[in-house]
């Protein structure tokens, strides 16, 4: 009997919903940044670290996630300039946003914003950030994530894909410049880029997904690695053994 009350209960309350509300809700979508969060809000990351000598600016595209629906005609949306959250100086170490460049394509769910960033002296001795954060529009309303941090330099940074676990299994730990350096040594990259995100590889099934086997095989590999290394011990820019510091979250 009480099953039943608690079942008319539902049903008239959801009746009672006002159907203009949910049209209100869904009539307008949504836009977020796509990075992981770092403190307070999301960090994406580029470095000029990796790219040819002759290269003195980058067209960086940071990644956006819409809520809501698809669009059979692309759409652009607006970012302002977070002045609390940039060391960076616009005409010196970054061009003037161009607006007509952040889009979402039509029939897709995902975009980006572009960021035309250029390789100044002064990022290899530091890194700049130049936060920018969703504006609502006619095409997009602000949604979860807005605001992005975005780093950059010219010596290595935190890549965007770093496993420092445990969510982002497996775990390789917190990053620091000299771990990232004998990661990339390990894999013999020269680019940057994330070892386990190319197919066809072993750390992929025949059927696409990960196998977390293979991942976590290969981190113990690296540990080997590390105490068969010529120059070992080896230590970290803060003078921990590296060794030690695999598997741990925090510095």
């Amino acid at each position: 009997m009480k099953k039943l009350i608690y079942i008319c209960l539902i049903v008239f309350l959801a009746a009672g919903c006002n159907q203009e509300e949910i049209m209100n809700f869904t009539d307008r979508d949504y836009l977020s940044v796509d990075a992981a969060m770092e403190g307070d809000f999301p960090q994406y990351t580029f470095t000029f670290m990796f790219e040819d000598n002759e290269v003195t600016e980058k067209s960086v595209q940071i990644p956006v996630v819409v809520t809501g629906r698809t669009s059979e005609t692309d759409r652009k949306f607006t970012v302002r300039v977070v002045d609390t959250l940039t060391t960076a100086i616009e005409g010196t170490h970054y061009l003037q946003l161009d607006q007509s460049q952040n889009i979402v394509k039509a029939d897709t769910v995902r975009g980006s914003i572009s960021v035309t960033v250029k390789k100044t002296a002064d990022l290899k001795d530091e890194a700049k950030t130049l936060g920018l954060e969703i504006v609502d529009d006619n095409s997009f309303l602000q949604g979860p994530k807005p605001i992005v941090v975005f780093k950059f330099s010219n010596r290595i940074e935190k890549p965007n894909w770093w496993y420092p676990g445990p969510w982002y299994y497996p775990n390789i730990g917190y990053f620091t410049e000299v771990k990232a350096r004998l990661w990339f040594e390990f894999w013999g990259i020269t680019d940057g880029t994330d070892p386990w995100s190319k197919k066809p590889s072993p750390f992929y099934t025949e059927s696409g997904y990960i196998n977390y086997i293979n991942r976590e095989a290969s981190v113990e590999e690296f540990k080997v690695w590390l105490r068969k290394h010529k120059d070992a011990p080896l230590y970290d820019e803060d003078g921990n053994l590296v060794l030690e510091t695999i598997g741990i979250l925090e510095n």
